[in-house]
């Protein structure tokens, strides 16, 4: 699957969100699989990363943040 069908099904998927956190969730995705690009994967190959990572972490809820501060993890 490419990240043009993996993002428009992605959006079907989150229909009902308020336009902000739809948005913020379309952004995570697309910066997740373009991370991946950067990485060295296909275009097709950073997909099935992101879609296998869904796979195992079905039963995640949230994200969680880390911030780099002075140097040490917050």
């Amino acid at each position: 699957m490419n990240k043009t069908k993996f993002i428009l099904a992605l959006s079907e998927k989150l229909n009902g969100l308020p336009p902000e956190e739809w948005e913020d969730c379309m952004n995570f995705y697309l910066e997740a699989i373009d991370d991946r690009m950067e990485e060295g994967l296909s275009e097709e190959e950073a997909v099935a990363f992101i879609k296998q990572k869904q796979r195992e972490y079905s039963d995640a809820t949230h994200n969680v943040w880390a911030y780099l501060l002075g140097g040490g993890i917050v």
